[in-house]
């Protein structure tokens, strides 16, 4: 049991929208995409962007709460 359930994905993996098909994007809270500095900045951005849009196609199990994903600047 958890209070949320954090996804951290590397930026340019690959396969980006393969996490729709594990169904490990429906779990998660919170998408976070590591990484996004330096050379791999545009590649977390773009990797950022196309989970966003992948997560307006799945419906959320509670409607008042919506999932966000954001790259990760530390």
């Amino acid at each position: 049991m958890v209070d949320m359930f954090v996804l951290i994905l590397p930026p340019a993996a690959g396969d980006e929208l393969q996490g729709i098909k594990r169904g490990v994007i429906e779990l998660a809270d919170l998408i976070l995409v590591n990484k996004a500095d330096g050379a791999l900045a545009d590649h977390a951005e773009r990797t950022a962007a196309e989970y966003t849009n992948a997560l307006h196609l799945i419906r959320q199990m509670l409607p008042e709460w919506k999932s966000r994903c954001a790259p990760y600047r530390p």
